[in-house]
């Protein structure tokens, strides 16, 4: 990781919703190269997942969603990875 992928980074740290063109002009680069240097940072394992925190009291009900969760195999057989998410109303398990 160099100065800019750091710069990069950062500037995802402080608003995740930036858009790729304020990106690009905060790091003094092409679209393209932002582009690809995010990419790469996905790649890596840097960049793990782009997400939306939702605070689920203030929603006006529950809302509908859609997920995958695993669990690495040093974990006992019986440990949920979602059973500490709130309102979760329904758990479906595929193998």
């Amino acid at each position: 990781m160099d100065a800019i992928d750091r710069q990069i980074v950062e500037a995802l740290v402080a608003d995740a919703r930036i858009s790729l063109k304020n990106l690009s002009t905060r790091v003094k680069l092409s679209s393209p190269s932002v582009s690809e240097r995010l990419r790469r940072l996905e790649e890596r394992g840097v960049i793990r997942a782009f997400t939306v925190d939702l605070d689920p009291r203030a929603l006006p009900s529950a809302p509908a969603a859609a997920g995958r969760a695993g669990r690495a195999p040093q974990t006992a057989p019986h440990a949920s990875p979602v059973r500490f998410l709130p309102r979760n109303l329904q758990c479906h398990r595929e193998f």
